[in-house]
């Protein structure tokens, strides 16, 4: 299993990233379709505010990549415990990554849920 360990992020850029997150699922039902290309610039956003860790484990799982691993699911991307709210959305939504070719929208939605559930007014149930 190869793991990419996140220590830290930059907060401005998690505040960027959480905006984004929100803004994307803003007003969006249970049943709302969200769109590939706009989910992949929040990811982007987190992938540049988790910084390095989160680059490896982005060229690690792209498509051309000769050395990547046939088991995309033996790789990991760890927070320490203390980590916020924002920097576990961010992991998660980056993570979803790892099929590129094929993101699981029930992932995406897990994703948002940890970031909108420390927020009461983003929060998914009353």
């Amino acid at each position: 299993m190869t793991e990419f360990a996140i220590q830290d992020a930059d907060a401005a850029k998690l505040e960027v990233f959480a905006s984004a997150f929100h803004r994307l699922y803003a007003g969006k039902g249970p049943d709302a379709a969200l769109n590939r290309n706009s989910a992949r610039k929040v990811a982007d956003l987190a992938v540049d505010a988790l910084g390095q860790p989160a680059r490896d484990f982005m060229a690690m799982v792209d498509p051309l990549n000769p050395l990547r691993p046939k088991d995309l699911d033996d790789l990991r991307i760890t927070y320490p415990a203390e980590a916020g709210h924002e920097i576990k959305a961010a992991v998660a939504l980056v993570y979803c990554y790892r099929h590129p070719e094929q993101i699981d929208l029930s992932e995406l939605d897990d994703a948002y849920s940890l970031l909108a559930s420390s927020d009461m007014k983003h929060s998914p149930s009353p």
